[in-house]
């Protein structure tokens, strides 16, 4: 696992792994991570090396009427 550098008051929620991101040729080698402050994308290459770490802080995410505004989305077919 890579070191996420979490913050003293930070705690993992929930984590996914064989995430997959950027387009139909992209494979499932990413991570998700869903902290109390950050949503973390973890980018990695085909033999797991990290080659990118993002960090989306949570009070950043739009809210309208009660629903977050950012969606797991799926594939044409319907692949996640």
């Amino acid at each position: 696992m890579v070191n996420l550098n979490l913050q003293p008051n930070e705690a993992i929620v929930i984590q996914s792994d064989s995430v997959r991101h950027g387009g139909l040729m992209a494979s499932y080698t990413d991570e998700l991570v869903l902290t109390n402050l950050n949503v973390i994308y973890v980018n990695k290459g085909v033999f797991g090396k990290v080659k990118n770490v993002q960090k989306y802080p949570v009070n950043q995410i739009k809210v309208v009427n009660g629903q977050a505004q950012a969606i797991m989305g799926k594939s044409s077919n319907n692949s996640s």
